[in-house]
């Protein structure tokens, strides 16, 4: 029966069908021009440190009243790949926060 299957799919999109899976193609998410360019003003200013939160809470810790987390004052946020990313500073630590996981 499997053999029958294969004998109706036309040799020409059989051959397609191959053609397509030995050469893949890369695909590339979209970055609208405007975060792009959000993106290299961050760059520019060098290092940051990362963080990763989990939760509600955990974030309006960081960043409610009396939160550690200073926005910076030129781009506090920025959105891309449907993440919210909080651009600022813990102290004197260049600071990128972002909030991942199953409470998104």
């Amino acid at each position: 029966r499997c053999n029958n299957v294969v004998a109706e799919i036309p040799s020409a999109l059989l051959l397609f069908m191959m053609l397509l899976m030995a050469f893949p193609f890369p695909s590339r998410a979209h970055i609208p021009k405007e975060v792009a360019q959000q993106i290299n003003n961050i760059n520019e200013n060098g290092e940051y440190y990362g963080l990763i939160v989990v939760g509600n809470a955990e974030i309006q810790a960081l960043i409610g009243n009396g939160g550690v987390f200073q926005p910076d004052a030129d781009l506090p946020t920025v959105d891309a790949s449907a993440r919210r990313f909080r651009v600022g500073k813990i102290g004197k630590h260049r600071t990128i926060l972002v909030m991942c996981g199953s409470v998104m």
